[in-house]
């Protein structure tokens, strides 16, 4: 219970504010999206399953409206904002992932570096393999002439 009230508290933070007529018109909006799309794909006048697909989704968005006037309260049955303390966290509960993510940026660095330092042996061997190849060439072509 307390991880829900907590993931529904940062679920809310990350929101704002809220109305319940915003949720129940982002509902209505999506299911007549996916009732076109059921519609176009399966063919106009083809898909007789479609009212019982949107009886159903009608009434699962009233199931789900309902748990979150539950969960949430009643201030959001007249269309006033839900507005929720963002939950603090500690910097005690940061401060081991900052570490651990700083230390895989070090790692990262010193790879990079790294496979930037082989990257260079390698540009500077092929210049020199090429540029021995040329004169080589260019030698075997004077001394023909």
């Amino acid at each position: 219970v307390h991880q829900l009230e907590t993931c529904r508290k940062r679920l809310a933070t990350m929101v704002g504010a809220i109305s319940m007529q915003d949720v129940h018109a982002t509902f209505h909006k999506e299911i007549q999206k996916y009732m076109a799309v059921c519609e176009k794909s399966a063919g106009v006048g083809k898909a007789t399953h479609l009212p019982e697909l949107q009886r159903l989704a009608t009434s699962m968005v009233g199931n789900i409206l309902q748990r979150l006037e539950n969960d949430v309260g009643k201030d959001i049955l007249n269309g006033s904002a839900v507005h929720l303390d963002p939950v603090p966290v500690a910097k005690s509960e940061l401060e081991p992932r900052l570490a651990q993510l700083q230390a895989r940026e070090q790692e990262l660095e010193a790879l990079l570096s790294q496979r930037r330092q082989q990257q260079e042996r390698r540009q500077a061997e092929l210049r020199s393999r090429f540029q021995s190849e040329f004169e080589g060439a260019r030698s075997h072509a004077f001394s023909h002439e």
